[in-house]
C-alpha cells in the first residue's frame, strides 16, 4: 500500500511548496522573516524528495511481489518521473531553500 501512497504525499508536499512560494510572493518586501511559508518553501522540496525517494526505492525492492504488473508499471513510470523533477530540484540547489537569513 505504501508504494501507492508515497507519489500522492510527494505531489502534495510539491503543491504546498508552490503554495508557499506564492505566500512569500505576496510579502516580498520582508522574505527573510522566519514564518510559516518561508518553513514551507524550506521544508516542502526535502519532504518531495523524500517520498519520491523512499518510495522509490521501496517500489524497487517489492517489484516482483504486485499483483497486476500493470500497476507496477505505472508506478515506476511514475516515480521516474517525480526522480526527474527530483533531479532538477537538486541541480539547480531548489532543495532546502532558505529565504530567512541566519
Amino acid at each position: 500500500m505504501l508504494p501507492r501512497v508515497l507519489p500522492l504525499l510527494a505531489v502534495l508536499a510539491l503543491v504546498v511548496t508552490v503554495w508557499a512560494f506564492n505566500g512569500v510572493v505576496s510579502h516580498v518586501e520582508r522574505p527573510d522573516h522566519l514564518n510559516a511559508d518561508t518553513v514551507l518553501v524550506f521544508a516542502g522540496p526535502l519532504a518531495f524528495s523524500g517520498c519520491a525517494l523512499a518510495g522509490l526505492g521501496l517500489l524497487l525492492y517489492r517489484f516482483r511481489q504486485f499483483r497486476s504488473r500493470l500497476v507496477a508499471w505505472y508506478l515506476l513510470l511514475t516515480y521516474g518521473g517525480l526522480g526527474f523533477l527530483v533531479a532538477v530540484l537538486g541541480t539547480y540547489g531548489w532543495l532546502g531553500m532558505r529565504l530567512w537569513s541566519a
